[in-house]
């Protein structure tokens, strides 16, 4: 029979008394939910709490079956009141949410039953199943292990810890294939046991665990800790090499499964804390690890170089690739080909990240893929190729890297000094305008530039202006460059003492 909260304080108020013990002070009820062992204390004293961590008392042994303490003390009652306080204690609380915690009340009850240590004689709940499974694992008795799992299990036991524990041995003993058929009938005995769900997706073949874990957290009413073994399937313990891909969806899963935790929402589907804890300090350094570690960028990305004869397309790979092919609007898909040498990531010849396109293409829709660390294709990466664009990026680059040879000043005689603006005007698919300034702060002149050729783009015409022609030299030029997209460059101020 199920006693009410004051019922059971009564209960066990009397139980003290009659056992000659000195109880301590009233809890209220959410120090009874969440200290077991510290509200069902006072029914076992240090002498008979001595006896049992030595193993000379067994919980629920009968008559001369346990010795007493060697003062007389009746140990076997007290312990037997102890575990029925337990009991009470694992029966009347309500489930942790109800009472705004998070650790449910048979975590409580777990501790106390092992801090006496040995096996109960007479196991009634899951706890203590629990309890006595774990015992015999310790002692290497896997078989009786398995058999208290395995009531456990029927009892209803709805914790991670105790499927997981009962998983392993099931392996141990039957393999993989007897462990998922030994589930799939667990699923169809309850299937509304959450943590027999999940134990059976990480039993599931490798090509669809990641699917069987994912369908647990669909819904309404997600199962929250299978983001945790999600976040596992993409590890680098796991995986050994992992790729972009791999540590996007290791961030993600560990991401949700941190958030969950911190909200309370994992704890309780765990009957041993220590494994609850476990969980937690694995996610939380796995996800620290990412914190200050950026995954969302583009896979792929191109720099665009041209020549005297055509585009050079040069790939970036945001990670260590064993092949690259791409395809250029919708033709045929073509291999960049191999290097000769080794990529130290992968162990195998690099690939090449270039290719050509022909100088006069003005746009394109660039297709790319890449083999990953794990030669798992990764792709398609569309990309747009726009030649105006590509100009102005490349003439930007050059120019603001190489501010020191935009303009060049040359004495031709006493009258006559030239400043040779050829430089700039070799880029001028690039400029939509060179603005100058001669002996003031700020530019209030353009040089005159031809317009761009695409197909010859560094060339320059015969009526092309080069240079400028003074009769006096300036004491400074002040020249600012206007880009191709409209980027300005800053002003640049250029001496001729």
């Amino acid at each position: 029979m199920r006693l009410p909260f004051r019922s059971l304080a009564w209960s066990i108020g009397v139980a003290v008394s009659m056992l000659g013990l000195s109880p301590g002070a009233p809890l209220a009820q959410a120090e009874f939910c969440n200290d077991p062992q510290g509200y069902c204390a006072p029914l076992l004293d240090a002498t008979c709490l001595e006896a049992a961590g030595a193993g000379t008392l067994s919980v629920g042994a009968a008559g001369g079956a346990a010795k007493n303490a060697a003062d007389g003390t009746d140990c076997v009652q007290q312990l037997n009141q102890y575990r029925d306080c337990l009991t009470q204690v694992a029966t009347e609380c309500p489930a942790p949410e109800e009472r705004g915690g998070s650790a449910s009340v048979d975590q409580g009850v777990l501790e106390a039953l092992a801090a006496l240590g040995g096996v109960i004689a007479d196991p009634k709940t899951v706890t203590e199943y629990y309890n006595n499974a774990l015992v015999f694992q310790r002692r290497g008795d896997a078989l009786s292990a398995r058999r208290m799992y395995e009531k456990a299990i029927a009892e209803g036991a709805d914790y991670i810890d105790v499927l997981d524990g009962h998983a392993a041995l099931v392996k141990a003993q039957e393999g993989l294939l007897g462990a998922r058929e030994i589930y799939a009938d667990l699923r169809r005995q309850q299937p509304d046991n959450r943590s027999i769900a999940l134990t059976a997706a990480t039993l599931a073949p490798a090509n669809r665990r990641e699917e069987a874990l994912r369908s647990l957290i669909e819904g309404d009413d997600p199962f929250e800790p299978a983001w945790y073994e999600i976040s596992r399937l993409f590890s680098l313990d796991r995986l050994g090499d992992q790729s972009l891909a791999d540590k996007r969806s290791e961030k993600a899963a560990l991401e949700a499964f941190v958030s969950a935790d911190e909200a309370g929402r994992i704890y309780r589907w765990f009957l041993d804390k220590s494994a609850a804890e476990a969980w937690r300090e694995d996610a939380q350094r796995r996800y620290a690890a990412y914190r200050n570690r950026d995954t969302d960028f583009d896979a792929v990305t191109i720099n665009a170089s041209p020549s005297n004869d055509s585009w050079t397309i040069t790939l970036f790979v945001a990670e260590a690739a064993r092949a690259i092919r791409y395809r250029v609007n919708g033709g045929e898909v073509r291999d960049t080909g191999k290097l000769d040498m080794i990529d130290q990531r992968t162990g195998a010849p690099a690939p090449r990240t270039y290719f050509a396109l022909p100088l006069g293409t003005e746009t394109a829709q660039i297709e790319i893929w890449y083999d990953d660390v794990r030669d798992v294709e990764r792709g398609p990466f569309p990309v747009t190729f726009s030649a105006a664009q590509a100009f102005a990026d490349f003439t930007y680059n050059v120019m603001e890297n190489l501010t020191q040879g935009w303009v060049e000043g040359r004495a031709w005689d006493e009258n006559r000094f030239l400043i040779y603006f050829s430089h700039l005007v070799s880029y001028r698919c690039g400029l939509d305008e060179i603005r100058y300034g001669l002996d003031r702060d700020d530019p209030d002149q353009s040089f005159p530039m031809s317009p761009c050729d695409p197909k010859n783009p560094y060339a320059s015409g015969v009526d092309d202006q080069l240079f400028l022609d003074l009769k006096v030299k300036p004491e400074k030029i002040i020249v600012q460059l206007k880009y191709a997209d409209g980027r300005l460059s800053d002003m640049r101020e250029f001496r001729f003492d």
